[in-house]
């Protein structure tokens, strides 16, 4: 009885937590950019074409000398994953050129962008029905909680 309720628990659990964390990434815009400190300069190492860092002209390699008027150190999420995400401003020099340029990065919700993980959560949410489904008929197969734990992870 006790695994049969692990199962449920474990289905609504991963409900819950995809809508909460699909409200959380749909009211921020994706900026794309990962930097790495080398020498004291942090540099640019990747760029997401689809972010709005690319669309605002930062390249890899460019070296970005703030984020939201302060160094990159000293940013949250660059501190912790190397990521620029949630700026709203960013002061870089291209590799190419002496000055520094300063975009404005929009904090407006781009909402084309955001309608493309929808069906990413739907076919999420399928596979955990099926896999659901299969434990549910039968429960007793242990290749039956196989899929329905791989479905949820």
């Amino acid at each position: 009885m006790f695994r049969r309720q692990a199962y449920y628990h474990a289905s609504m659990i991963f409900v819950i937590l995809g809508i909460i964390y699909f409200l959380f990434t749909i009211n921020k815009p994706y900026i794309g950019l990962n930097i790495q400190n080398a020498n004291g300069r942090w540099l640019v190492t990747v760029c997401d074409p689809t972010g709005e860092g690319y669309q605002a002209g930062v390249r890899v390699g460019n070296q970005v000398l703030k984020v939201n008027g302060d160094i990159p150190s000293n940013y949250y999420n660059v501190k912790k994953w190397s990521r620029v995400e949630g700026a709203s401003s960013l002061e870089f020099i291209r590799s190419d050129q002496q000055l520094s340029t300063i975009v404005q990065l929009p904090t407006r919700i781009n909402w084309v962008k955001n309608s493309r993980e929808i069906p990413l959560r739907i076919l999420g949410f399928v596979f955990l029905l099926l896999g659901f489904l299969t434990w549910f008929k039968r429960p007793f197969l242990d290749q039956a909680r196989a899929i329905f734990w791989l479905n949820w992870i």
